[in-house]
């Protein structure tokens, strides 16, 4: 979780203001409600962590009006999650990377 935030930590923001904040959900009925609003998807609810990217709209807005309350903070959130993805990614690409030396077959191409 400390590479998910220092990766989060590291994405850009309009006006470097970071309006988002991250709650980390791990109470298991939390993520059942969670899971429903994300459309009955189930892997949510079976998530050790899940993580919940909220926008502050008044933060971006005092600096940069409407424009900030409507669509940067939201830019921000979204370019936020993005970044929490990456040591995920990193440790996939890591993977995959040693199975093609093993000469293990590709798991994405039959």
């Amino acid at each position: 979780m400390n590479r998910i935030v220092e990766a989060v930590n590291l994405a850009p923001s309009a006006g470097g203001l970071q309006a988002y904040e991250i709650i980390v959900v791990k109470d298991s009925r939390r993520k059942e409600e969670l899971a429903k609003a994300a459309g009955g998807q189930g892997f949510v609810s079976e998530a050790p962590a899940c993580l919940v990217f909220l926008t502050y709209p008044e933060r971006s807005s005092r600096k940069y009006g409407k424009r900030g309350s409507e669509l940067y903070c939201i830019q921000d959130a979204t370019i936020a999650a993005a970044y929490a993805l990456e040591p995920s990614m990193r440790k996939l690409s890591r993977r995959l990377s040693e199975r093609r030396k093993a000469g293990a077959p590709s798991p994405f191409c039959p």
